[in-house]
């Protein structure tokens, strides 16, 4: 089940009320609890997608950036169960201990400086083989999960003009990247088997991601267009 939220989630174990210090620092009567001070009760490794107000993916961040968002009461809504629980000092009063719910999917309050959708994402051959789920796109040899022996084939040459992005790279292995040389697909007689396009921002996130949770991958998948090789391997 999936949870969405409206409100930053401080709290302790009886919702005592906390109060924002001068410098973003949250109080649970007069026990810091800021990100640094806290700790985590499972996993660090795990990627928290930042989103904008709007619900537009800005960038992957660790557990510890989530929680200054927290903390500042930066937190418009969010997404999902919650994955990460950090736990600060203890209430000399009540004796119970602070404690900071940190959810997979969280929005960010204010307008974002840049439009993601006017970005092209950068490109790497890392997310390059992802894309194109780890295949030559000449022979279709699989090469998962890890494209160990494929290489950025430039379909058009670059020694004769082509450029290095995303429309014009593909996948391929070593024996087909070297049988083509410095030809087009159409004079090697070497036809594609799968056409290069550029990733939207979702899917440039999901190529990216590491670690990514489950409901995550979900969110992030059912906005990525249905004619993207996204779905080749499923």
């Amino acid at each position: 089940m999936w949870l969405l939220t409206t409100r930053s989630q401080f709290n302790s174990e009886q919702g005592h009320q906390s109060q924002i210090g001068q410098h973003g620092i949250e109080f649970f009567l007069g026990f810091d609890v800021t990100p640094t001070s806290l700790s985590f009760d499972k996993e660090t490794n795990m990627q928290i997608l930042q989103l904008d107000i709007q619900g537009y993916p800005q960038d992957w961040i660790t557990p510890q950036q989530a929680a200054s968002y927290y903390a500042t009461d930066s937190v418009a809504w969010t997404v999902g169960e919650v994955c990460k629980t950090m736990r600060g000092g203890v209430n000399a009063r009540s004796g119970l201990q602070s404690r900071l719910d940190i959810h997979p999917i969280l929005a960010v309050n204010g307008a974002s400086k840049t439009n993601l959708f006017d970005v092209v994402p950068s490109l790497s051959n890392a997310k390059l083989f992802k894309r194109d789920r780890y295949q030559c796109a000449y022979c279709g040899t699989d090469h998962g999960p890890t494209g160990s022996g494929l290489t950025r084939e430039h379909i058009y040459p670059r020694a004769r003009g082509g450029e290095d992005v995303w429309i014009n790279v593909v996948s391929a292995c070593r024996g087909c990247n070297a049988r083509k040389a410095c030809r087009s697909p159409e004079e090697a007689r070497m036809p594609l088997l799968f056409a290069p396009y550029v990733p939207s921002v979702f899917e440039d996130f999901l190529l990216a991601g590491r670690n990514v949770r489950g409901d995550v991958h979900v969110w992030l998948a059912n906005r990525v267009s249905r004619h993207s090789r996204w779905y080749a391997g499923y």
